[in-house]
Order: C-alpha cells, then sequence, then structure tokens
C-alpha cells in the first residue's frame, strides 16, 4: 500500500488547525493592505531612481572562477560539539566550466559541549570564510583567470565578530578568535586590491533607499521597505542601479550601510530625535562598528560600490565591486551566462548546488565519528555510549 506523507499543519490537533486557518486569513488581509500601500509608494521613487541599460553581451573567451562555501550549524551531544565546513570553486572558459576547472576543500570543528554554541556556529561561519577567499586567491594565483567572482560581500563576515575575539580556538594556525578574525579580513583586503573580483550579493536587506529619503525628502515618502525590494518592483530588465546616481560619485559602501543605520535609528527613535543627529550617530555607529568587529577604519579598507543588476525578469542581485574593477566588461560578461530562472549567473548557481551541504549531514558525520570510536578497543564502549548520548532522548538532535 502507498504511503503519502502528509502536511505538517494535519500532524496538529484539530483545534489548532483550525485556529492557525482564522489566522492565516487574518494575516493575509493586513499582508494584502501592506503590500498595496508600499507598492503605490515604491511606485513615486520612479522619477528618482536612474537605471543604466546592460552593455551587450559579451562572454567571449574571458576565464572566470566562481568560488562558495557552505557549513552547517553544529551538532550536539552529551559533552560534544561538531560541525562541519566546505568550500570550492569551478572555473569557466567563456560559458562552458574549464578542463580541471573545479576544486573543493572541507574542515571540521569539534569543541567542548560548554558556553554559548552561537560562537562555535560563528567560528565555523568564519573558518568556512576563510577557505572561500583561499579559493578566490588560488584562483587568482594559479588558475590563470581573468577575475573571480564570491558568493556575498566582500566583508560581510565582520557581524558580531568582537563576540568571539577572546574565544579559544583548537584550530590549527589559529589560537584565539581575534586570530581568525584578522587573517580573514587580510585574505579579503587582498582579493579586493587585487582589481580582479567581485562579490554577488543575493539577500541584500538593507534600507539605503529610505535612509536616503529620510535625509533628503520627507519621511512620509519612505516606503519602508529594503532595497532589493523596492528595486524588485520599480526596475526594468537589462538594466543597472548604482547608489552613486543617488548618494553621488565619491560614495562607497560604506555610505550605503550609513543611510540604512539612519532608518533604522529613525524607526527606533519614532521621529522624536533630528535627522541630522541620527545622521551624525548612524556614520558614527558605522565606524565604530568596524572598529570593534575588525579591528580597523573602514576608510582604511579598499574602496568598495555596490550597483543592482537585473538581468531578466527575475529579481535583481547587487554586486559589491573595488574601484578598479571593470564594472561594463563584468556586467557584460554575466550578462551573457545569466540564469533566467533565477536571475543570477548560471555557473554560480552551479557551484552553489555542489558546495551546499545536505541539511543532515552534521548527524552523519557525528554518527561516523561514533562508530570509528566504537571501534577503537582502548576506549570502553559503556562510557562512550554515555558520552554520546541524547541530551533530549525524545528528539533527534
Amino acid at each position: 500500500m502507498e504511503e503519502t506523507e502528509s502536511s505538517n499543519w494535519s500532524k496538529l490537533p484539530i483545534a489548532l488547525q483550525h485556529q492557525f486557518f482564522t489566522h492565516a486569513e487574518k494575516a493575509a488581509e493586513k499582508c494584502r493592505e501592506r503590500i498595496e500601500k508600499q507598492r503605490e509608494t515604491i511606485k513615486k521613487l520612479k522619477g528618482i531612481l536612474k537605471f543604466s541599460p546592460l552593455p551587450s553581451e559579451k562572454v567571449d573567451s574571458l576565464r572566470v572562477a566562481f568560488v562558495d562555501g557552505s557549513w552547517l550549524t553544529a551538532k550536539e551531544r552529551l559533552g560534544i560539539r561538531v560541525g562541519v565546513y566546505a568550500a570550492g570553486y569551478m572555473v569557466f572558459q567563456g560559458d562552458e566550466i574549464a578542463e580541471n576547472g573545479e576544486g573543493y576543500k572541507c574542515g571540521w570543528l569539534v569543541e567542548d559541549q560548554v558556553g554559548d554554541p552561537w560562537e562555535t556556529n560563528k567560528i565555523l561561519d568564519l573558518l568556512c570564510t576563510n577557505l572561500e577567499r583561499e579559493a578566490a586567491l588560488h584562483c587568482l594565483e594559479e588558475e590563470d583567470v581573468d577575475f573571480v567572482v564570491i558568493d556575498g560581500n566582500f566583508y560581510g563576515f565582520r557581524v558580531r565578530c568582537c563576540e568571539i575575539m577572546g574565544k579559544e580556538l583548537d584550530v590549527e594556525g589559529f589560537r584565539k578568535g581575534k586570530d581568525l578574525v584578522k587573517h580573514v579580513r587580510d585574505l579579503t583586503t587582498r582579493l579586493a586590491e587585487s582589481g580582479r573580483c567581485v562579490g554577488v550579493m543575493k539577500r541584500v536587506r538593507l534600507a539605503s533607499i529610505d535612509g536616503w529619503i529620510l535625509k533628503n525628502l520627507k519621511p512620509e515618502r519612505c516606503t519602508n521597505q529594503n532595497d532589493r525590494m523596492i528595486l524588485s518592483l520599480i526596475m526594468p530588465e537589462r538594466h543597472l542601479f548604482s547608489y552613486e546616481t543617488l548618494f553621488g560619485e565619491d560614495s562607497t559602501w560604506l555610505d550605503c550601510l550609513k543611510y540604512s543605520q539612519l532608518k533604522r535609528l529613525y524607526d527606533q527613535y519614532r521621529g522624536r530625535e533630528d535627522i541630522d543627529k541620527l545622521w551624525e550617530k548612524a556614520s558614527q555607529h558605522v565606524h565604530n562598528t568596524f572598529l570593534v568587529d575588525l579591528k580597523c577604519k573602514p576608510e582604511k579598507l579598499p574602496a568598495l560600490k555596490r550597483l543592482f543588476v537585473r538581468h531578466c525578469e527575475a529579481p535583481p542581485y547587487c554586486l559589491e565591486i573595488p574601484k578598479d574593477v571593470d564594472v561594463q566588461r563584468v556586467a557584460s560578461y554575466l550578462l551573457g551566462i545569466n540564469n533566467p530562472a533565477t536571475g543570477l549567473p548560471l555557473p554560480l548557481d552551479l557551484i552553489d548546488q555542489n558546495i551546499t551541504l545536505p541539511n543532515g549531514f552534521s548527524k552523519e558525520f557525528l554518527d561516523e565519528i561514533e562508530a570509528l570510536l566504537l571501534k577503537d578497543p582502548e576506549i570502553d564502549e559503556k562510557t562512550l555510549m554515555d558520552w554520546f548520548s541524547s541530551i533530549n532522548p525524545q528528539k533527534e538532535e
């Protein structure tokens, strides 16, 4: 008899199912009202935001590497916390993968099951980013590529690094969290200074456009949406949007952060603070976060600029580009290898698919460790079973 998979909704008690159906109807109505209001506000920005046509497709014989990484939340059993991560690259000659044009590396982290698991996961994130940066530099120095595309922005790893600076590590080459942070920072800076590396940002939740509206227009003109959603609604296909057209020619990615922080502070103070004072606070906040999270002044890092690219009907994505990179050349190439299903460069989709670790892999990796230890005659089996027993036997951890 063939079994049919039931929905998660049907697994709830009947009383809860009915309540959630009612809640869903109310939530849908509230969302509809919000969407209609925001859409009308966003439409009014068409005369403010400037879009430029993308250059013609020109893949030619460019040799380009695409780099991505993946890590899984650390898995816990009594006494041990285990995490895994991996990174890889694919080199394309024009729109075809080059011969022997793939490379992959992986790593693991084992810690005692004490302290905040967030710290362990942040370390895993940084170790994965470190592996990605090493792969990107390998491509620049050993694979004879014209440029490298990394997944994500250059210094996105910086968030909350200050919280693990003093953490003791048992990782080869790093004794404290600060050693790992500084190493990843310096590798990233080398990539940015090479003039042959760009970052593709798939998910951008900054509200930089609303921040600019606050500072230069009126609060009532704010859309209360992130930049990507705004541009998804009004940006034409085969066009690009550069923040320089809104913020000024000398603006950088730091201005995007400042304007977005301004919007956040305005919402926090609910209009009780003067906009100019909030702008000073936003600017100082961005400056201070780099000092504490990366141990450097943001102005000392390579100048980066951001722009959005839309190839097709799919939503646009954000490019982060060092000032020395030829924007036209990069945009022309990416247009030629676009995946219309996602709107992203197809090679980036491919390396993402290859490198993404399955959600259940951490458990299987931990199972393999346990199995190997069970075969070890020097370890008492009863002690080992207790050591690896689940904290909550009612649930799979």
